[in-house]
């Protein structure tokens, strides 16, 4: 993936209707105890067609999946959201 890694959890990796796959890691807390969702594209910016399966169908998997660690640690405040 792009940028190189990333500490923290990954939360999956999908791929997208263009062939480009995405995977996202949730980083560990910093100071305020905010936690940052990291898209690692595997080829760089999303495709318009990309960004609308993100919001239809990967969003709601990200998220299901970082209310799962929320409940392993108690509380989570996550910023860093991907538009779109």
């Amino acid at each position: 993936m792009e940028g190189g890694r990333v500490d923290g959890v990954s939360l999956g990796i999908w791929e997208f209707p263009s062939g480009n796959v995405l995977e996202v890691i949730l980083t560990p807390a910093d100071a305020t105890g905010a936690r940052q969702f990291q898209y690692q594209w595997q080829r760089g910016t999303p495709s318009e067609e990309d960004l609308a399966h993100y919001r239809e169908v990967v969003k709601p998997e990200i998220y299901a999946r970082a209310m799962e660690h929320t409940q392993k640690w108690g509380g989570i405040k996550v910023i860093g959201e991907l538009e779109g």
